[in-house]
């Protein structure tokens, strides 16, 4: 399943998402159920060995053995179902407000609040609508504003004088991280070229021009790039974006 926030990969029973720590609503009902199940699992088995302790060593064995075999399955197909369930009563949520959603992101991507938008549309699942939706057809756009939207963090980190995330024994992963989302941003099209049509028509690629140009006058401003090296952005490797903003980063810092 997804983070709602982050659009991360999650399972059912974690209680928070591993990568931006926002709790899972469906995670304490789902390990409420399964460790009512693991009780009446116990009772069962308790049962199983009292009932057939006088009987051979084999046959209890044999019957303990099934009746395990039984219960684990059960456990399996439960926890599918509840993930199911799940999904579809998000889905059903989803669709029955679909025509407010759909005004709502673009009045925000009219805006240019982009981060506004990437927020709104992780943390009401818009991502988990069917595939023709109107819905959908910017999941595009959203996967580009996640990404301008770490970049920007990261940029307002350093602008803080964040000493965590911008120490010299933190740079090189800081900096690993801000240069494969500026990669992603500039190659979102990789992903959605089975449906040109549908995801990047020309209004929505406006939006993710738009995102371009305001990344690059980040990395020009406060992190000392070239205007041939910000303009270069969509030619170059994730390994030489990364070198370039640890070697300017750094001697920023230090002046």
């Amino acid at each position: 399943m997804k983070c709602n926030s982050c659009g991360g990969n999650m399972g059912l029973e974690d209680l928070k998402c591993p990568y931006c720590g926002t709790p899972n609503p469906f995670a304490e009902k789902h390990q409420e159920d399964m460790r009512r199940f693991e009780k009446e699992f116990a009772v069962t088995k308790e049962k199983v060995v009292t009932a057939n302790r006088k009987r051979s060593g084999r046959n209890i064995s044999l019957i303990l053995i099934l009746v395990l075999l039984l219960l684990d399955a059960g456990a399996v197909f439960f926890a599918g179902v509840s993930s199911d369930i799940a999904y579809d009563l998000k889905v059903k949520r989803v669709e029955s407000q679909a025509d407010q959603h759909l005004e709502n992101i673009r009045a925000l991507l009219e805006e240019g609040d982009y981060c506004s938008f990437s927020s709104y549309y992780s943390a009401n699942s818009l991502y988990s609508i069917r595939s023709d939706s109107a819905l959908d057809q910017y999941s595009a756009v959203h996967s580009a504003a996640g990404r301008y939207r770490w970049i920007l963090q990261d940029v307002e980190k350093y602008i803080a004088g964040d000493s965590y995330s911008f120490r010299k024994e933190s740079m090189s992963r800081t900096c690993s991280y801000m240069a494969e989302n500026i990669t992603k941003l500039w190659t979102v099209e990789d992903d959605y070229s089975y449906h040109r049509d549908t995801y990047l028509s020309p209004d929505k690629m406006a939006f993710i021009e738009d995102m371009r140009e305001r990344t690059a006058l980040l990395l020009k401003t406060y992190a000392g790039l070239t205007e041939e090296e910000a303009g270069s952005l969509g030619d170059m490797s994730q390994s030489r974006i990364q070198k370039i903003l640890e070697e300017r980063l750094v001697s920023t810092d230090e002046e």
